[in-house]
């Protein structure tokens, strides 16, 4: 899928599975709008964003691709020059052959960046609210996040990073995924709760007997938005939840 032509953000990509190409998704100069797709198993990047491209992507599943996730760069005159943007909002991020996000300076919010082979988020110049970075980069150093000058705040980062909020705890997933000699192997990234948690299996709530870190954790300033009040009154929200489930109605609801 291209968006070459000068799209803006009326130019709205909703509901597809892209798979099987190079890139996924190749945007140059444009600002695309891609809502609750699925970018998965394409031999390159799941997305690639050259020329300064802004595309805003919402609930979107990002994973399997064979490069990065999200690639931000561009060679020009044998130098790289990384002035692509993406704001991402509730997305999954996961399972890529090298980093989940690599290069630009994306705006994230809401988002579940795990189990990538490389580093979760290889960029410096990056905004992070309410999200979860955990499991990247396992095979060598587990680099999470890249450089010094991420601004992060109310996240689960995988061993630390400063700034309001920022916690440094397994996130408790229903079912991590795994990588197998024959690729990867998705998980379940909800969030465990004794309150009430989202069974996509059964399609129905269920309760565990731990509860996520990252359940009632993100930015105290930010709406609940779809994130349901109460169910059976066993379960209550305060705040939003970290993670890609945070803000949505099959949010994990604390005890």
């Amino acid at each position: 899928m291209t968006f070459a032509d000068g799209e803006g953000a009326g130019s709205v990509l909703d509901g597809l599975t892209i798979s099987g190409g190079h890139n996924g998704i190749h945007c140059y100069a444009t600002t695309p709008s891609i809502r609750r797709c699925r970018v998965t198993a394409n031999h390159g990047a799941g997305l690639l964003l050259q020329g300064q491209s802004d595309p805003t992507l919402v609930q979107c599943e990002i994973t399997a691709n064979g490069g990065p996730g999200l690639e931000m760069w561009a060679p020009r005159e044998g130098r790289l020059v990384p002035h692509n943007r993406a704001t991402i909002r509730h997305c999954l991020i996961a399972g890529n052959g090298g980093a989940g996000i690599h290069d630009g300076r994306p705006v994230i919010s809401n988002s579940t960046i795990v189990e990538n082979r490389r580093a979760g988020i290889d960029t410096g110049v990056v905004t992070i609210a309410s999200s979860i970075v955990f499991f990247n980069d396992q095979e060598q150093d587990a680099v999470q996040i890249s450089g010094s000058t991420a601004t992060v705040t109310y996240s689960d980062v995988q061993g630390g990073w400063p700034g309001d909020g920022n916690i440094d705890a397994d996130p408790h997933f229903v079912a991590p995924g795994q990588w197998t000699s024959v690729g990867w192997i998705a998980g379940d990234y909800h969030l465990m709760s004794a309150g009430r948690r989202w069974d996509a299996v059964s399609g129905s709530w269920v309760s565990d007997a731990v509860t996520s870190p990252c359940v009632d954790a993100g930015d105290p300033a930010a709406d609940l938005l779809d994130e349901l009040l109460t169910i059976d009154g066993l379960g209550a929200n305060q705040r939003i939840n970290m993670g890609a489930y945070g803000g949505t109605a099959e949010a994990s609801l604390a005890p």
